[in-house]
């Protein structure tokens, strides 16, 4: 039996190599460069951070230049921390624009919003309307002049057919554009109230 043993030990050598590279060795190995990985991203992390805090006045001279960049354009916004307050005052907007260029409204729907930053959202409303060419005309210039801004995104004019008579009907459906600050400052709020 022992010569059996020793006739088969340069096998069990080798598959003792083998375990040991298997179970412990490569192991080591996968550990060793993992290590190594995450010592690289931590050193390039440590590098970014030290340059950002060496840089520190000049982002904080920068974010201060945004702040007011960013009240430049609150005018420009509606600025109403509830979506039914905003809604309300868009569609009265567009609504009463209308009603001056004597047209038609037929429906009003808002599509949804994206929210681009935390406190600033964009919608989408869609509206149909109708009335003779000068009210589309007389709407359409009135609704690029909104004051928040209101842009048009798609727009569509249609009628029967069209002889060129002003008293004639034509159709729009007109999407529109808008953007709400969600997040108002106390002296924007004293502003909107009457």
């Amino acid at each position: 039996m022992k010569s059996d043993l020793l006739k088969y030990k340069h096998y069990f050598i080798a598959i003792a190599a083998l375990l040991v590279g298997l179970y412990i060795t490569d192991p080591l190995w996968i550990s060793y460069n993992e290590l190594t990985q995450t010592k690289v991203l931590n050193s390039v992390r440590a590098n970014k951070l030290s340059t950002l805090l060496t840089q520190q006045t000049q982002l904080q001279q920068q974010l201060e230049h945004a702040k007011k960049l960013s009240e430049n354009i609150t005018p420009y916004m509606f600025n109403k921390t509830t979506e039914s307050d905003f809604k309300l005052k868009a569609q009265q907007a567009v609504e009463q624009v209308l009603k001056q260029a004597n047209c038609n409204l037929e429906r009003v729907e808002w599509q949804g919003k994206v929210q681009l930053t935390p406190s600033l959202e964009q919608w989408l409303l869609t509206i149909r309307f109708n009335g003779a060419p000068l009210c589309l005309v007389t709407a359409t210039k009135a609704i690029e002049l909104l004051k928040p801004t209101v842009r048009f995104k798609e727009y569509t004019y249609n009628g029967r057919s069209f002889t060129g008579n002003p008293t004639e009907n034509i159709n729009a459906d007109v999407d529109l554009i808008m953007w709400n600050n969600t997040h108002t400052s106390p002296e924007q709020k004293e502003q909107e109230q009457p």
